[in-house]
C-alpha cells in the first residue's frame, strides 16, 4: 500500500509489538488533520492496545499544540467508546464520495 507507506515515512507513527515475537499487533498514523489510522490485529483487540498507541499521539500532538481531528465511521461503536473515553468529542458529520470517470 503506496499510501500507508508514505505516511509511514514522512509523519510521525506509533506501533505497539508483542516483546517475543516482534509482531506488529496495533498502530497508529498520523496524517495532516490527526490521526490517519488506527489499528489492532483482530485477535489482539480489546487488551488495551489501541488506546496505548492513540495516546502517545494525542500525547505528542498537543506538545506541538497541534489541533487533532480523526474521522470515525458511525457504525464503529469501539472506536467511538475508544476516543470518547480519550476525551474526544463528535462535531459533526462527514460524506464520503467517489466519482468515476465514464
Amino acid at each position: 500500500m503506496p499510501l500507508v507507506q508514505d505516511i509511514v515515512q514522512l509523519n510521525p507513527c506509533w506501533g505497539l509489538f508483542v516483546s517475543d515475537s516482534g509482531q506488529l499487533v496495533a498502530w497508529c498514523l498520523t496524517a495532516e488533520y490527526g490521526v490517519g489510522m488506527l489499528r489492532t490485529e483482530e485477535q489482539h483487540r480489546r487488551k488495551g492496545y489501541a488506546q496505548a498507541v492513540a495516546s502517545q499521539l494525542f500525547r505528542h500532538l498537543g506538545k506541538g499544540g497541534i489541533d487533532m481531528h480523526l474521522h470515525v465511521e458511525k457504525s464503529n461503536a469501539p472506536a467511538h467508546r475508544l476516543f470518547h473515553e480519550l476525551g474526544c468529542l463528535p462535531m459533526g458529520d462527514v460524506y464520503w464520495s467517489e466519482l468515476t470517470a465514464q
